[in-house]
């Protein structure tokens, strides 16, 4: 589907206006006005983020089996996480900002705009990243979803403490109780 590439090649140019509203963030200092300067940049990296979300979590969770769907979520979400993490701790840093600085207005108006030149600078290379890596078929793919089979009955037993049983007795309603042992 060339429109499905389309839409992913967009998401990477998102990617770019992304980071045109983080150097538009980097021209603010102190005394701006907040609807002349601020709020603009604000607005353009906001709709970038806003669309740039979806479909990079529907590329990532079209890209593995529907079985696999919920633990390529948890990845999604703890990688989104873990990067949220490295910016807060490596952005004040690649800007010379520590220890005292932070109580510092003057180093830190003098640190601002550096900080944002730099994610910008990782918003452009995340861009370039997708838009040469998102394969075509990614998001156009024929259900590559497996039937599941009966389990062998020597599989059909579980532990209660570790969860919930693997497959349930055809002949029986759900239960949140463990199957007793038949006896003979």
């Amino acid at each position: 589907m060339d429109s499905v590439r389309q839409w992913l090649r967009d998401a990477s140019s998102i990617a770019v206006l992304t980071g045109a509203g983080l150097l538009l963030m980097a021209q603010i200092h102190p005394g701006d006005g907040y609807l002349t300067t601020v709020l603009p940049s604000l607005i353009v990296f906001g709709v970038g983020l806003g669309v740039l979300i979806t479909p990079i979590t529907a590329t990532v969770l079209a890209s593995v089996d529907s079985r696999h769907s919920g633990i390529a979520s948890a990845v999604n979400n703890a990688l989104s996480r873990l990067g949220q993490m490295i910016a807060v701790a490596a952005l004040p840093l690649a800007a010379g900002l520590s220890g005292s600085a932070f109580e510092d207005p003057a180093r830190m108006a003098a640190g601002f705009p550096v900080a944002m030149t730099v994610a910008a600078g990782a918003s452009f290379a995340a861009a370039l990243l997708a838009w040469t890596t998102i394969s075509n078929d990614v998001l156009s793919r024929s259900g590559t979803q497996q039937v599941p089979q009966e389990l062998p009955p020597s599989l059909k037993r579980h532990c209660p403490v570790a969860g919930t049983p693997l497959a349930a007795p055809l002949n029986s309603p759900p239960s949140s109780r463990p199957p007793t042992a038949q006896e003979p």
